[in-house]
């Protein structure tokens, strides 16, 4: 089962998600609710990290290993609403995944 962590603290520009452990819906390879959850935090962790300096923000951490991923970000302009945007699109796509396939996501 992933279980899937996040935080948030608009105050302080701070946000956090994090997907550990693998669905066991298929094979390794052949997951596709594994893929979804990859796909969502490699691309808000890429995306993070293509745009940090634009839009100044500071990489706690993006890690994207196979069974644990964390992304997490501080941002200095706290006002700008990007960050928020992103992090609450990925959320609630992980969300959604969850509902389809409650058996393999568990969102704490």
């Amino acid at each position: 089962m992933i279980e899937i962590k996040y935080y948030e603290n608009q105050m302080k520009g701070r946000y956090a998600i994090s997907a550990k452990g693998h669905a066991e819906y298929a094979p390794l390879g052949q997951d596709i609710v594994c893929a979804a959850v990859s796909i969502l935090m490699q691309s808000l962790g890429n995306y993070i990290l293509d745009h940090a300096e634009d839009y100044h923000w500071h990489e706690l951490e993006i890690k994207t290993e196979i069974g644990d991923m964390n992304v997490e970000v501080l941002d200095e302009n706290v006002c700008d609403s990007r960050l928020v945007y992103l992090y609450h699109m990925t959320i609630e796509g992980l969300e959604d995944i969850a509902k389809q396939y409650p058996q393999c996501i568990k969102i704490l």
